[in-house]
């Protein structure tokens, strides 16, 4: 692999994962705000997370892919990999645990999901 790809994969994912991170913040700052005004259930908010990282996840993928323009399931691959990481790092952090099954569901969830963004942001015509 040429420096040049290595570059151009490297600023792909980057970009893709700051991105993604940004959009996960965001929905999690409406999903707080739909939470604290309305009679939601905290019961939700683990599936809201899933689903948060899911979207996270495919974000991050496709744009990845889009900006680098082939081998997208790799590219995907790499941003949920990297993406699943920070989610373990905060795990950590936060419960002191290093993985659960919940844990392992969300990070499983992130990389399918990003290498499904990855397989879309190639594949689209856009």
């Amino acid at each position: 692999m040429k420096a040049k790809d290595l570059k151009q994969i490297l600023v792909s994912v980057g970009i893709g994962v700051l991105v993604g991170s940004c959009v996960l913040l965001l929905i999690f700052a409406i999903m707080a705000l739909l939470i604290l005004h309305s009679n939601l259930s905290i019961a939700l908010i683990h599936p809201i997370i899933i689903v948060c990282g899911g979207i996270e996840g495919f974000v991050s993928g496709y744009l990845a892919a889009r900006l680098y323009h082939k081998k997208g399931l790799l590219m995907g691959l790499i941003c949920g990999v990297v993406l699943s990481l920070i989610i373990f790092i905060m795990t950590i952090f936060s419960t002191g645990l290093l993985i659960s099954a919940s844990e392992f569901a969300k990070i499983l969830i992130v990389c399918v999901s990003a290498c499904f963004g990855g397989v879309f942001g190639v594949n689209s015509k856009y």
